[in-house]
């Protein structure tokens, strides 16, 4: 939806001058631009939907949290792209011929892409977290703690 406040922001610079063509977050003056694939009534009722606090503080949130680094110093998060959990499963166990379990997707979506490639040409184990590069301290983590429950409560992995 970005891209469509990039356009009517331009849309209105072309006609008015009083702005900043940097603040794609101006809806009391680009609501009444709206995107040649949107109607003005269905352009109006978002712009009023993003000029709310509560939208507003979730934009800033979001940009922040895009900003923020990993251990890389990327602001990277997860490495299995866009699609979602069900695809990646469903691709996993197509390719596997068996039902990936919740730590075969989650190394997939979560580690570098030279470490997953590793891990699939069997040149590290999946518990040795010293040689397992993850996309970010919080992941590596999560996975950290998977490791000790299933050590814990189900003596298994």
């Amino acid at each position: 939806m970005r891209h469509l406040r990039i356009t009517s922001t331009r849309m209105a610079l072309r006609v008015r001058e009083d702005m900043d063509p940097n603040n794609y977050l101006q809806f009391d003056i680009i609501r009444d631009y709206p995107p040649h694939s949107m109607s003005l009534e269905v352009w109006r009722a978002l712009c009023r939907r993003w000029n709310t606090p509560g939208w507003l503080n979730k934009s800033k949130s979001g940009s922040r949290n895009r900003r923020s680094d990993d251990i890389n110093g990327k602001s990277l998060r997860h490495t299995g792209g866009s699609m979602g959990y069900a695809e990646r499963r469903a691709r996993m166990k197509r390719k596997m011929n068996e039902e990936p379990n919740f730590k075969q997707i989650f190394l997939e979506t979560h580690l570098t892409e030279e470490c997953k490639q590793k891990l699939r040409d069997g040149d590290i184990d999946i518990y040795n977290l010293e040689e397992l590069k993850f996309c970010s301290k919080r992941a590596k983590k999560v996975y950290v703690s998977y490791l000790y429950y299933l050590s814990i409560f189900c003596c298994c992995s």
